[in-house]
């Protein structure tokens, strides 16, 4: 089974990473005080406010087991769902979705954050379904990356 909808007609090959890196979250108690995306006591934050990406696809992996924390997971603001799983789980999503990283209360939560984009010369083809994904669409062309609001 393909990770890309078929309605959406992308190749895998098409799609390049824009950025990935490593998000550690702080359970409260480390902070010192609320989830306020601040860093008061430790080096991970509490919370992630409620945001879009500039990706065309977002993933999140779990890089540890939900037993070693309270809390966390992924929000989704349009649908008030909170997701969250243990080592290894992967949740892909569009870029332009409001989601915010849920409250840790105790313990800290690792994840990996990957950003992806599509290739130029594809995303043209897509036009205006990649932008139905994403309207701060960001496209990749001689290895440089192109942001293209319509606003």
């Amino acid at each position: 089974a393909s990770a890309i909808p078929p309605g959406l007609a992308l190749k895998p090959e098409d799609l390049r990473i824009q950025d990935c890196f490593v998000v550690r979250y702080d359970g409260e108690e480390q902070q010192g005080g609320g989830a306020d995306d601040s860093m008061k006591g430790s080096p991970g934050y509490a919370s992630l406010r409620p945001h879009e990406d500039e990706s065309l696809i977002s993933l999140t992996i779990a890089l540890n087991d939900m037993n070693e924390y309270e809390g966390g997971g992924l929000f989704v603001a349009s649908t008030g769902d909170l997701l969250n799983g243990d080592a290894g789980t992967v949740l892909c999503f569009a870029g332009g979705i409001v989601h915010g990283g849920y409250p840790v209360s105790r313990g800290t939560r690792w994840i990996l954050t990957v950003f992806m984009l599509i290739r130029i010369s594809r995303a043209k083809k897509q036009g205006t379904l990649c932008e139905r994904l994403n309207p701060k669409l960001r496209m990749l062309k001689d290895d440089k990356v192109y942001s293209e609001n319509k606003s």
